[in-house]
C-alpha cells in the first residue's frame, strides 16, 4: 500500500492559468508583467487591415485603444466578423512585449493563436 501512495505523489498536477483581464493602459505601462500570457482586453478599433498571404491564408491586424494606450491585435485566422473603425471589441489572445515575425519586431501585440487555444478571438461587443 505504501508504494501505491508514493506512486500517486509523483503524478504531476497540470494547471492551466486563466486569462488575465486587463486594460490596455495596464498592459502598455507594464508589458513585462503580461508577456507570454493570455489576456482579455476591450478597446475601440482605430484601424483594421485584412488580407491574404502568399499562400492564400487570411490574416488581420487591428489597432485598438482604450483612450490611454494602444495595442495591436494580429492573427492568421479568419474572424467570424471583421470589426470596423469605431467598433468596440474584446480581444482574447497571447500578449507579446516583442513579437518576432518575418524578420521584423512588433511591440505590444496580442496574437490570436487558435492552434494554441481555439478560443482565441476578436469579437465586436456592444
Amino acid at each position: 500500500m505504501r508504494a501505491l501512495t508514493f506512486a500517486f505523489a509523483l503524478v504531476p498536477v497540470l494547471t492551466v492559468a486563466a486569462p488575465i483581464k486587463a486594460t490596455i493602459k495596464e498592459i502598455v505601462l507594464k508589458p513585462e508583467k503580461f508577456d507570454g500570457k493570455e489576456v482579455i482586453v476591450q478597446g475601440k478599433v482605430k484601424a483594421v487591415l485584412t488580407g491574404e498571404n502568399s499562400l492564400k491564408k487570411p490574416f488581420f491586424a487591428i489597432k485598438i485603444t482604450d483612450g490611454k494606450g494602444e495595442l495591436a491585435v494580429f492573427g492568421r485566422v479568419k474572424l467570424a466578423k471583421i470589426p470596423k473603425k469605431g467598433d468596440k471589441v474584446e480581444a482574447f489572445g497571447t500578449f507579446g512585449k516583442e513579437v518576432h515575425s518575418g524578420g521584423r519586431i512588433f511591440m505590444n501585440e496580442i496574437q490570436i493563436l487558435r492552434e494554441k487555444n481555439p478560443k482565441h478571438d476578436v469579437k465586436v461587443i456592444k
